[in-house]
């Protein structure tokens, strides 16, 4: 059903953070008369793990933490089944019994009758991810939670995809959470954090209901980012969650020479004299302390992991305030000096050819890297910025109905290829009897042109020089209407695109107005041959993966 619940190791290395936020660290009276929810409960990890929590740290006896928990926890989930096994991990963890309810739509308007008419002090949830009767599914689940909180106190965290934080298409959902709640923290989570059934990247917000909204649905990014310029938001990359970044999820716990994790950014540690250290996500969201650099399991260094950041500083003139921590944070999302650039790329064809070089990354992650990357360039090396119309005829949408089922029966190993949302080379060829489902002719188009996948490996953009083909609906297709570098366009358009691109169940979507208003800056003269040459290597060895 596509359910990824959330390892009990994560939830206890951030709940810490939440606690200390909302103050219910201090003691046992400070959160006792609390009511806690997760709308989307699952098997419970959330509402356990809260309850360890407060036992550990607090002690109440038997009998009060028994009366805490049967009055403070609220688990709902629309599966039975899960909310039966939520129910039996919370009598393990020490239960009264709490109010735990299986068949239960979170979402439906009639809900809020059964949630307190107050609302709740604590949300904490991973939501389901993807397309619903109420859209898409993870953003309606955060808007039912903030509208669920209590005005002016009440607490949220929350489990996301990334793509909420950081694409246009969520846009709106971004603005309703910052304009009524004031965000303390964004915690990315590396993309294996849930393997091996899915890598969706995820990351968990931590926020606290405002009283009313700051500035409402008819304000602007730019009053938003003003009337919040006050405020801070504590960003934090986890590169390692304690087990191993593959599928295979082994621990990762070795300890450096005073006894902390070398890879666990989420786990506490004792020292060699027996004292208790936070991890190092708390140290450096609540204590202010960022970690020193570090090296991952491969010994390959990483990059910066906390920053604070004003609202202000996290406006983007397309997405508006981004909130993924990877963006103001690390490299890989910004772009890098045409030099360096070159550079790697020629240590990639050195590498290829069997030279021994070192690269800052594995053989086909740094391929991928340089092709998806933007490139710093002198003034001098580029063109005046220039809008897609202005180098390409209209945009020409795949066609619909080239299901497999029809190019089968036009499969044709001489034929054209057939493009879509893939990044590689083309798995089907077909033959000029190419039907769409509906009976019309497949469109057959001509090089030179560019494909640029819609969804799939969204924005991703293909050079083809010559030659005849086809393309289904999960592509788009540029055909120049000018003297275009090609290779150079897709050098420098394909880092926006795929930014611009908007997450749809663990995919990507980019819609054909985000393509038609992009704007670029060509290479020009040296620039463009150097630029050229290098891409087309890249790409051929893309292609060989």
């Amino acid at each position: 059903m596509g359910e990824f619940f959330t390892g009990r190791h994560i939830i206890a290395g951030v709940l810490p953070i939440l606690f200390s936020r909302a103050g219910f660290d201090k003691s046992f009276s400070s959160i006792r008369s609390k009511k806690i929810a997760d709308l989307a409960c699952g098997t419970g990890g959330f509402l356990t793990e809260m309850l360890r929590r407060v036992r550990n740290d607090h002690h109440p006896s038997t009998s009060n933490l028994k009366t805490f928990a049967q009055n403070a926890f609220f688990g709902y989930d629309i599966g039975h089944a899960n909310a039966s096994r939520a129910r039996v991990n919370m009598y393990f963890a020490g239960d009264g019994f709490s109010s735990i309810r299986g068949g239960f739509d979170s979402l439906a308007a009639s809900s809020a009758t059964t949630f307190p008419k107050d609302g709740f002090d604590i949300i904490a949830t991973n939501p389901p991810y993807g397309t619903s009767n109420y859209g898409r599914i993870e953003e309606a689940f955060l808007l039912k939670a903030l509208a669920t909180l209590k005005k002016g106190t009440g607490w949220l965290l929350i489990v996301l995809p990334t793509g909420v934080l950081e694409n246009p298409r969520s846009a709106k959902t971004r603005f309703a959470l910052l304009d009524q709640a004031m965000i303390t923290d964004v915690i990315s989570l590396p993309k294996h954090a849930f393997a091996p059934y899915t890598q969706q990247r995820t990351a968990i917000v931590i926020a606290q209901r405002r009283k009313k909204p700051l500035v409402g649905e008819a304000g602007t990014w730019q009053t938003l980012a003003a009337a919040t310029q006050h405020e801070n938001i504590n960003m934090f990359v986890v590169d390692n969650d304690g087990l191993a970044n593959s599928d295979k999820r082994y621990p990762t716990d070795k300890r450096g020479s005073s006894g902390e994790w070398m890879h666990d950014d989420l786990s506490e540690w004792i020292d060699s004299g027996g004292f208790k250290h936070p991890s190092k996500v708390f140290q450096a969201l609540v204590n202010g302390s960022s970690p020193a650099a570090a090296v991952n399991e491969f010994g390959e260094p990483l990059g910066p992991k906390h920053g604070v950041f004003h609202p202000s500083a996290l406006l983007h003139a397309e997405r508006g305030i981004v909130l993924l921590p990877d963006i103001p944070l690390r490299a890989e999302l910004k772009s890098i000096p045409f030099a360096e650039w070159k550079h790697r790329a020629d240590q990639v064809e050195a590498f290829a050819k069997g030279d021994l070089v070192s690269l800052p990354l594995p053989f086909a992650e740094e391929v991928e890297f340089l092709l998806d990357h933007g490139i710093e360039f002198d003034p001098t090396e580029v063109g005046p910025p220039t809008a897609l119309d202005a180098l390409f005829k209209p945009v020409a949408k795949g066609d619909t109905g080239l299901t497999e089922a029809m190019i089968y029966q036009s499969a044709s190993a001489t034929g054209s290829p057939v493009y879509g949302g893939g990044r590689g080379v083309p798995r089907f060829k077909a033959d000029d009897t190419l039907r769409r489902d509906n009976g019309v002719s497949a469109t057959k188009f001509n090089g030179p042109a560019l494909v640029v996948s819609m969804d799939g490996s969204s924005g991703s953009v293909q050079v083809i020089e010559k030659g005849s083909f086809f393309c289904n609906h999960h592509g788009a297709v540029l055909l120049p209407s000018s003297d275009v570098n090609l290779w150079c366009f897709a050098q420098v358009a394909e880092p926006a695109l795929r930014r611009l691109a908007s997450n749809v169940s663990a995919s990507a979507t980019l819609t054909k107005p985000a393509l038609e208003g992009i704007k670029v800056r060509l290479p020009i003269g040296a620039a463009a041959t150097e630029v050229e040459k290098r891409r087309r290597t890249l790409t051929s060895l893309s292609r060989l993966f």
